[in-house]
């Protein structure tokens, strides 16, 4: 995760993911929001994202998109019996 992040802004990248499925296509669905050090009430400097947002990831390239804020995350599969 860190790694495809860190391609998309171009530094290394500090960050809280949490992961929530995966898209139609196989991609993973996470929501990312930023990393705060303990007691700080301002994101960290190498933090990469700035507002909590879910962003679709790539593990086979490494890359990210962003996916609108209004985006509903789906469950694809079935749990057997």
């Amino acid at each position: 995760m860190d790694e495809a992040f860190s391609r998309y802004v171009g530094k290394t990248c500090a960050a809280i993911f949490q992961p929530l499925g995966f898209s139609r296509n196989g991609s993973a669905v996470v929501r990312a929001e930023p990393y705060f050090g303990y007691g700080e009430d301002k994101a960290a400097e190498d933090s990469c994202v700035q507002k909590q947002g879910f962003w679709l990831v790539d593990f086979a390239i490494p890359t990210v998109r962003q996916l609108a804020d209004s985006y509903e995350p789906r469950h694809y599969g079935k749990v057997a019996p």
